[in-house]
């Protein structure tokens, strides 16, 4: 009877598994080598933060988020074999005659001795290593390592004498060593360096078993029988067989306690709770060396001769449903009554899930559209080439029920009242509907359509859904329809008539709050909750996240709880609406890239929550997946808090965000990584730029894996490197690493600014000896002159030796601040040819000038030097500048008028250098009015600048500005001779204020008479 029975659960087993339809997905860690990849995964799941590590070629990896970190090692092995954990900061590392530490992802040599052979079995424990090795007699011992010495502290025997044996921890972490004989099981106690007494155990097995786990407190020990691939259970009852494994397993079987791996065919391995009926499939094309836990997300790590691979149970992917190992082009992913998953491809075939099971409908050459919906029990799917409207049963029989229809979706009103067709082509465009119940006719089905006179927006309908008004929206790529059934109206919303700013739609669903979403067609997510009686473009929102910036559409949406699932390129996106509804955030959480693991992009509107398990299916172009989002939301997010570090070829250092980073001039190629650690070990979404701070326009990055830069022959100026971490919580951490790149010194200000100096020091030179020799002959002629009017011509010469002195400051001012430009910009632009032309201009209206003694020339002359100033300013500092001057006739008429050197020149140089070069951003303004009156001229000289008092506390106005004060003094001199008929300057502060209230631009207004003595 007991046999029987067993061998009725054998069957059972069989059948149970290898009915098994669904596989784990997996994500192969890439390693730099795959010739010489892991022979055996090695590493250690203990702790809160484990490590895992993988073993190649004369080598050892650590994994880590952003891929495997390769560890140093100074030695010379041809394989490790395990690494131990000793505490939360020290591993082990090992082979059979090798004991290393590893210390910040390198390894040091602790014990290299060939004459020892240390076996598999090596243990962990109160910051001990126990191993067990033989020596050079073939004397099997029992090895204690403290870090600093091995220590005999038992003998075992010889290999014959001892049979098989075994370290392992009990359910208190405390060491054993047992082995088996003949006469049964014998175990020892290890405390720290010393072994107790041994305790037998008579347990009759075949003589190749593994002991997988052990309790002491009630003597329990679960035992795997090689020989007869069988598990056991020993406790005081005796020996219970729990568990037996599919008859056909012949080639692999691996343990890890509570999980056991195996294999019934060629690349078909199932991983087993031991004691437990559930199963975890996947697929992989090498053998399975050995495998372990990762506790974080119950993954399963794998070892085998390739690349490790890592296993995810939760989610679930479909690669056979069509038979030939595929399951493309699914385009329509329906659920019926039963809770059974359709799955129609646009390669003409259609499977049904049902739990473990895939079955196939004898009517299934179809190509099958995105779409599909149930009405009572059948399901009703669309077919392309004119095959139209299916209806299918519960057994798969099908109907068809409208010919020749074409059309891309289907939906069914919440009510279950009405079912619509979403048509298209040349002849069924538009959207049509009728009754649930005409549904169940086979024939003359009274189908209703809307109205299509000017209707472009139902044309080629591709996604339908209900709001709380019960209106039926339809959306296509030309915008959005309403149709309300209830006054049979409908409203329009298109980007040609209406322009519509979210643009085509590609879905379309409403949560259970009442709102709509809309995917849109490469402009993302939008909502529409305003419900008017009508909709207009202002009324729809979008939601702004960095996943859409590269102009994307987003494909499919549905709702799992307080998520809202979004289907978007090749990513799964889960938005909170707690957060979006309660506390006005956008919280965006997404499917890790390393589990999804999707090789194409996801398909249209094939994403649903079950209605029976509340587990999510979809499809990519290449595979159905179903997801146990339930499970994956119970997972503990972590922060990245990424390290940033720059490499200069074999040299590296690191960044510490907001601290500013100094680089010397030949430093200007450099490469920044971005480096990260969590416990769940899998990666992030990541943007990061270069910021110019100096100006230049830059295009934010999309989302991206990618963690190293690359920057080249970057010109000197200030930089940030920005990161912004899209963490698994759906928030984004931002960071920012001020980076200043140092120029070299001749494309420095200063070096220019001397060179201006030492000019400027030369021409006042030649202008104080011109002036002393006119001093001096003044004088000698006044000698000479009449004596009564000695007085009044000492005067008069007094004051034309100040005019003079004040304009020999002024002429080196203007050069000093023109060549002081002129170096700065010598370094970055080609335009220096140019910049010297004009300054040349300058200079030679400026000596011509001083040539006469005077300081007075015509207008025209005046007007040259404002022409070159304005000039040099666009080229070197303002290139958006805008001007507004007096017309050639205005200034033609009045071009021979005599006026002061500079009366104009300098507040146009103090307008564009204090006030406008001030300015962050555009327009930037500068107008110059010319007014001709009978007696007099006025100029009217306006920027939309800084303003002046916001100037003086920006630049170095205060310590130089010389050039506007010897020009108010040479006014006022010559104004002395002029009495009743003055020059006259005024200056207007604050004359602008902005939406904020703060005050800006200067205006200057100078009076100059046209019939005015320069005489002294």
């Amino acid at each position: 009877m007991n046999r029987m029975v067993l061998l009725l659960f054998v069957l059972f087993t069989s059948l149970f598994a290898s009915g098994q339809a669904g596989q784990a997905n997996t994500y192969s860690i890439p390693l730099k080598d795959k010739r010489w990849a892991t022979n055996s995964f090695i590493g250690t799941n203990e702790g809160a933060d484990p490590l895992f590590f993988v073993g190649y070629f004369r080598g050892l990896a650590r994994m880590s988020n952003t891929g495997p970190v390769y560890l140093k090692t100074d030695s010379l092995n041809d394989h490790f074999t395990d690494v131990k954990k000793i505490n939360d900061s020290e591993y082990y590392v090992l082979n059979t005659f090798y004991i290393g530490k590893l210390q910040r992802d390198s390894v040091y040599t602790l014990i290299y001795d060939r004459k020892l052979n240390f076996t598999q079995y090596q243990l962990a424990a109160n910051g001990l290593l126990y191993l067990i090795g033989y020596d050079e007699q073939d004397a099997q011992w029992l090895y204690c390592f403290d870090g600093k010495k091995l220590q005999h502290i038992k003998k075992l025997g010889t290999r014959q004498e001892l049979g098989l044996y075994h370290l392992i921890l009990d359910e208190f972490k405390h060491p054993y060593f047992f082995s088996y004989q003949k006469k049964g099981i014998s175990i020892w106690a290890i405390n720290k360096q010393k072994v107790a007494d041994s305790i037998s155990y008579k347990i009759k097995c075949s003589k190749q078993f593994m002991l997988n786990a052990l309790q002491t407190k009630k003597f329990k020990a679960t035992l795997y029988d090689l020989g007869s691939q069988r598990y056991y259970f020993y406790n005081e009852r005796g020996i219970q067989l729990f568990s037996y494994e599919e008859s056909d397993v012949k080639k692999q079987v691996r343990t890890y306690y509570p999980y056991y791996v195996y294999s019934n065919k060629i690349g078909q391995y199932k991983i087993k709770q031991i004691g437990d009926s559930s199963i975890v499939s996947f697929e992989l094309n090498s053998n399975v060396n050995n495998f372990t836990q990762e506790p974080i997300r119950n993954t399963f790590i794998v070892g085998n001769a390739k690349e490790p691979v890592r296993v995810f149970p939760y989610l679930k992917k479909y690669p056979n449903l069509f038979g030939a190992n595929n399951s493309a082009s699914v385009f329509s992913l329906r659920q019926d009554h039963l809770g059974r998953i359709w799955a129609g491809s646009y390669q003409q075939d259609l499977s049904i899930i049902d739990g473990e099971k895939v079955e196939q409908p004898k009517d299934r050459q179809y190509l099958f559209m995105n779409a599909g919906d149930r009405a009572a029990d059948k399901m009703y799917l669309l077919a392309d080439w004119g095959k139209g409207l299916l209806r299918y049963d519960v057994q798969g029989n099908c109907k068809k029920l409208l010919p020749n229809f074409v059309g891309f979706c289907t939906y069914v009103s919440k009510d279950q009242k009405t079912f619509y067709l979403g048509g298209g082509g040349d002849k069924t465009f538009g959207l049509h509907y009728c009754s649930t119940s005409e549904l169940l006719r086979e024939k003359d089905i009274q189908w209703q359509n809307i109205p299509t006179n000017s209707t472009f927006a139902i044309r080629n309908v591709l996604c339908i859904a209900e709001d709380t008004m019960n209106r039926i929206w339809a959306g296509n790529g030309g915008g959005i329809c309403l149709f309300n059934p209830n006054t049979n109206s409908k409203q329009t919303l298109g980007l040609r008539e209406n322009k519509l700013s979210l643009g085509g739609t590609a879905s379309l669903f409403t949560d259970s709050y009442g709102t709509m979403w809309i995917g849109s067609i490469e402009k993302g997510l939008w909502y529409y909750n305003k419900y008017a009686p009508t909709a207009k473009d202002g009324d729809f929102h979008q939601i702004i996240h960095p996943f859409w910036t590269d102009g994307q559409s987003i494909l499919a949406i549905t709702q799992y709880r307080n998520q809202l699932l979004i289907s978007y390129a090749d990513k799964l996106l889960l938005l909170n609406l707690d957060s979006f509804y309660q506390k006005q955030k956008t919280i965006i959480r997404y499917l890790n890239p390393q589990e999804a693991n999707f090789t194409t992009t996801l398909e249209q509107n094939t994403l649903l929550v079950s209605a029976k398990d509340s587990s999510v299916w979809f499809s990519t172009s290449d595979q159905v997946y179903q997801w146990d989002i339930a499970q994956w939301l119970r997972f503990k997010t972590y922060k990245a808090n990424p390290t940033v570090s720059i490499h200069f070829g074999s040299k590296s250092d690191t960044l510490y965000p907001s601290a500013k980073y100094e680089l010397a001039p030949k430093q200007n190629s450099f490469q920044l990584k971005i480096d990260y650690h969590t416990p769940d070990l899998m990666p992030r979404y990541i943007q990061a730029w270069l910021r110019n701070e100096e100006g230049d326009s830059i295009k934010v990055p999309a989302p991206a894996l990618e963690t190293a830069f690359s920057f080249s022959n970057l010109k000197s100026g200030r930089y940030t490197f920005v990161v912004n971490v899209l963490e698994e919580d759906g928030t984004i951490s931002h960071y920012q690493y001020p980076i200043c790149l140092d120029a070299f010194w001749f494309e420095k200000p200063k070096y220019w600014l001397f060179i201006a100096i030492c000019l400027s020091a030369i021409v006042a030179y030649v202008f104080y000896l011109r002036s002393k020799k006119e001093i001096e002959s003044a004088k000698r002629k006044e000698a000479e002159a009449r004596m009564a009017q000695w007085q009044a011509e000492t005067v008069s010469e007094l004051n034309k030796l100040k005019i003079a002195s004040i304009s020999n400051q002024f002429k080196p001012h203007f050069l000093l601040n023109t060549l002081n430009a002129v170096g700065s910009f010598l370094y970055h632009k080609p335009q220096a040819e140019r910049l010297v032309d004009l300054i040349g201009k300058s200079v030679r209206i400026i000596f011509a000038q001083s040539s006469t003694g005077v300081n007075v020339h015509s207008l025209s002359k005046e007007w040259e030097l404002i022409e070159n100033v304005i000039e040099i300013f666009r080229i070197l500092y303002i290139k958006e500048l805008e001007t507004s001057l007096p017309s050639k006739e205005q200034l033609q008429a009045v071009q021979l008028q005599q006026i002061p050197f500079g009366i104009l020149q300098i507040p146009v140089e103090n307008a564009l250098l204090h006030g406008l070069h001030n300015r962050k951003s555009g327009p930037y303004l500068l107008q110059i009015i010319l007014e001709n009156y009978t007696n007099h001229l006025l100029f009217i000289i306006e920027d939309n600048g800084v303003g002046r008092e916001k100037s003086a506390s920006l630049s170095n106005v205060r310590k130089h500005g010389t050039g506007l004060k010897n020009l108010q003094e040479t006014i006022r001199l010559y104004n002395l001779n002029n009495t009743g008929n003055e020059i006259e300057m005024e200056f207007q502060d604050n004359i602008h204020h902005n939406e904020y209230g703060e005050p800006y631009g200067t205006r200057v207004l100078i009076k100059i008479p046209k019939n005015y003595n320069y005489e002294f």
